[in-house]
């Protein structure tokens, strides 16, 4: 043990003194979309994406009962066109933020109305607040 009592202590002194550790939360961003993280994309993807089609539409706002075309933009938005009956101020489209929808248009009103998404992307639940309305959204067959 008398010969191994110093190489144990040139050892132990040989400890990670040197190393420096680093963590990866506060990295640059190194790539070379536009968005804070490493990653290739811009992390438009962070949306439930709603189907394509012809699309029915319940609550007070709606008439009743209304019907439209939603087209996907694949950013997270939507526009609704070739409202049936013509007649009335339906909301130009919306916006998705995971699965919150939220409406837009003409009248101050349709920003006020927000929904939940189901997962499958075919059909969206919610209020208005501003007139505390209930409003469906569902792709029609």
């Amino acid at each position: 043990m008398h010969r191994m009592f110093p190489l144990l202590i040139i050892l132990m002194s040989c400890g990670d003194k040197d190393v420096v550790e680093t963590d990866t939360e506060g990295d640059a961003d190194t790539d070379a979309d536009a968005d804070a993280d490493t990653d290739a994309d811009a992390d438009v993807d962070d949306c439930t994406t709603l189907v394509d089609g012809s699309w029915g539409f319940n609550g007070d706002n709606f008439n009743g009962q209304a019907r439209a075309d939603l087209i996907w933009d694949g950013s997270c938005t939507f526009t609704l066109q070739n409202w049936t009956p013509a007649q009335g101020n339906y909301p130009d489209g919306g916006i998705v933020d995971y699965d919150q929808v939220t409406l837009d248009g003409a009248q101050a009103m349709w920003a006020t109305c927000t929904g939940t998404a189901e997962a499958a992307g075919d059909r969206v639940a919610g209020n208005c607040t501003q007139n505390s309305t209930t409003f469906g959204m569902q792709l029609m067959p």
